[in-house]
């Protein structure tokens, strides 16, 4: 019972993180929004190996593209992009969040 407790909490924070990425107001803010899913879900080991997958990157880009993201919240994303299309990783992870979250709710 109190494992169910745990998974349905980590699902519920995973949920207004997904929440707060869609009101991000830049391609960084909504990343790292969507990294924290992630993070509640997969635990803070695997979150990186686990997103970068579905971003079809490496897991040490990822991690520098986040850290970068973090860093800097508020600048240009063109900035942390070089290389990188921003909205489709969000895209691609938005997405994958969404199959999870509503899979988790049934």
């Amino acid at each position: 019972m109190r494992e169910r407790k745990t998974i349905d909490r980590n699902a519920m924070r995973a949920k207004h993180f997904l929440k707060r990425s869609a009101e991000a107001n830049s391609l960084c803010g909504r990343l790292v929004c969507l990294y924290d899913c992630f993070v509640c879900l997969n635990g803070p080991f695997s979150a990186c190996d686990v997103a970068a997958s579905i971003a079809q990157m490496d897991a040490t880009s990822f991690r520098a593209l986040i850290d970068s993201c973090i860093a800097d919240g508020d600048s240009d994303p063109k900035v942390h992009a070089s290389g990188y299309d921003l909205a489709a990783i969000c895209n691609a992870l938005e997405k994958r969040l969404q199959t999870i979250l509503s899979s988790a709710s049934n």
